[in-house]
């Protein structure tokens, strides 16, 4: 007798799988069975299903650290199941606000709008984006653009996101009064200071028609002697100067003599010559008690019939 002794074998086989965690070991995402069971021995490699970010279902992006990779990525299929882990760390960003001239020259500190925080965080830096900013210095600018290429609103990305606001200098519009040989007569008047480039302006509020200065003399007015542009639009870091030119008003005094019936008995006399307005006169000197005519024919004076006023300060014209 062959007696018949039969031993029963099955084959030993593995599988690969590969779980995807953060630094603090929470899953992200569901395993992934990179090789299902086989044959022990057979090649196998996860670096087909090794993402080098990933993003979750919130919005939050993680990328991959491979120094903190567990397990052999590449390798032979041994008995049971291999285990390959990745583990990722959070993508963060942050997102910053500059303030900066026309000339790209920084004029106020930067400001943080957003701190460091996930990836696809919504962000708006508007609520930074002041409409007048004054400097150190008194400068004074005014908002004007977002500088080309940067994103008011949005999502956090990785790393430093920057924002920047562009501003123009304010602009300033003086009036000056002047004599017609350029003395000043009267201290100018800021019609517009540090006003909103673009804003208009007009100086007529400002010109006076006649303007008498402290020694009493009265100037008027010579419109078309007027310089500069009197209405019109403030202009980015220019004062605009209008100057309205004066000249001296001037008056005379002359006094008359005639009779009780109108009738001249003496040739007027020029009490005060052409002279500057506000002058004191004084014609009692120019008031004889009586006047003899060529005809031999004297006359009295009668105070009570005297007409004008013997003594004032002069005003334009003749008095």
């Amino acid at each position: 007798e062959d007696k018949q002794i039969t031993y029963v074998y099955e084959e030993v086989k593995g599988s690969v799988v590969v779980n995807y965690v953060t630094t603090d070991g929470t899953v992200l995402q569901a395993p992934v069975t990179d090789t299902p069971e086989t044959s022990t021995g057979t090649p196998y490699d996860t670096t087909d299903v090794m993402p080098g970010t990933i993003t979750t279902a919130d919005g939050k992006t993680y990328k991959l650290v491979p120094s903190l990779t567990q397990g052999s990525e590449t390798g032979d299929v041994v008995p049971g199941v291999t285990e390959v882990t990745y583990v990722y760390e959070e993508v963060k960003g942050s997102v910053v606000v500059n303030y900066v001239n026309t000339a790209g020259e920084v004029i106020a500190p930067q400001v943080v709008d957003t701190k460091t925080t996930s990836t696809g965080t919504d962000y708006d830096t508007t609520d930074n984006k002041p409409t007048k900013i004054t400097t150190e210095d008194g400068t004074v600018y005014y908002y004007k653009e977002v500088q080309a290429g940067s994103n008011e609103t949005g999502t956090v990305v990785e790393g430093t996101t920057e924002v920047t606001y562009v501003y123009e200098k304010a602009g300033s519009v003086t009036v000056n009064y002047v004599t017609t040989d350029g003395t000043v007569i009267q201290s100018p008047v800021k019609d517009e200071e540090n006003a909103e480039p673009g804003k208009t302006y007009s100086t007529e509020d400002n010109k006076p028609t006649t303007i008498t200065t402290e020694d009493g003399k009265t100037y008027k007015l010579v419109p078309n002697l007027t310089t500069g542009e009197e209405n019109g639009t403030v202009t980015s870091g220019e004062d605009k100067q209008i100057t309205y030119v004066y000249e001296e008003v001037k008056g005379s005094v002359v006094v008359n003599y005639i009779d009780t019936e109108g009738n001249v008995i003496k040739a007027p006399v020029t009490d005060t010559p052409s002279a500057p307005t506000g002058i004191a006169y004084d014609t009692t000197d120019n008031k004889p008690t009586t006047i003899t005519t060529e005809d031999g024919t004297t006359y009295d004076l009668v105070l009570v019939l005297t007409k004008g006023s013997e003594t004032g300060t002069v005003v334009e014209g003749e008095t």
